[in-house]
């Protein structure tokens, strides 16, 4: 039993002597529960945190989405828009074109037949002979006109080679209804009286 005090005493003496250490642990352990707590706090926290930015997030994509539609239709629309107005005016340059295709025609119609006129034997040429004899027989059925107040023959046949052709006839109208005069014109002093009546036509 002595044995057994001493022990007990040894015991209680390394106790005192351990007491602060002892203390310490057994506040630790104490405290350890509410370490669990507060621990526990964050990662509810973390985890309700992650929740509401991915809630967010998928909130915030959808809306980016909607906007990415509204906008993509909002452009196909206006693309549509823009086609048919394309294919409006498309419509408009056929019709212009089909228009001055036909008045270039008819333009063309006139020249030649105009060109015809003088043409008396139908080879697509004028000879001096015929131009003459048209000019003649025209100045006769319009009073107040004069050979000289046209083109001479010379003036006509632009490669002078003794006969005017459809080409050359063009040449000269063009020229003529552009407002020029020939050096006949200029030297008679005529203002185009035969093109004026003929542009009105």
């Amino acid at each position: 039993m002595l044995k057994r005090a001493v022990l007990l005493a040894l015991l209680a003496a390394a106790a005192a002597q351990d007491g602060g250490l002892y203390a310490e642990y057994a506040r630790a352990r104490e405290a350890r529960p509410q370490q669990r707590g507060q621990m526990l706090q964050l990662v509810a926290w973390a985890a309700g945190g992650f929740g509401l930015s991915h809630l967010w997030s998928r909130a915030h994509k959808r809306k980016l989405v909607n906007q990415h539609q509204a906008e993509k239709r909002k452009y196909a629309t206006a693309l549509q828009e823009a086609d048919a107005r394309l294919k409006e005016q498309d419509a408009k340059i056929r019709m212009l074109s089909r228009d001055l295709y036909n008045m270039e025609l008819d333009n063309l119609e006139r020249d030649l037949a105009e060109f015809k006129a003088p043409d008396s034997n139908g080879d697509d040429q004028i000879t001096k002979p015929e131009f003459m004899a048209y000019m003649q027989n025209y100045v006769a059925s319009q009073p107040g006109l004069a050979l000289e107040d046209f083109p001479t023959f010379e003036e006509w046949d632009l490669n002078s080679n003794g006969k005017v052709t459809f080409q050359e006839w063009q040449q000269v109208m063009e020229f003529l209804e552009e407002g020029g005069q020939t050096a006949s014109q200029q030297k008679a002093g005529a203002d185009k009286a035969l093109f004026t009546g003929r542009k009105a036509a």
